[in-house]
């Protein structure tokens, strides 16, 4: 999953537990999983800051690099 793909994914959360229309009982079972969803989605931030920082380190950063990582494109 790019961040791109992940930042669509947080946002679909929001928008369902944002939805005035649903259930206490549904909206406690998406905060359940939106917190899932987030600590996931935290540590793929980390995940990416620590590449792009060991390949910056090495002098291997490149915009492809960065592309890959934010959208998947190369």
């Amino acid at each position: 999953m790019t961040l791109i793909e992940l930042q669509n994914n947080l946002g679909e959360r929001m928008q369902a537990l944002c939805n005035p229309d649903i259930s206490s009982d549904y909206l406690a079972r998406e905060i359940e999983r939106s917190k899932a969803v987030a600590a996931v989605a935290n540590n793929m931030v980390r995940n990416a800051t620590t590449i792009i920082s060991a390949k910056r380190m090495v002098g291997a950063l490149d915009s492809a690099t960065v592309n890959s990582i934010v959208s998947g494109n190369q």
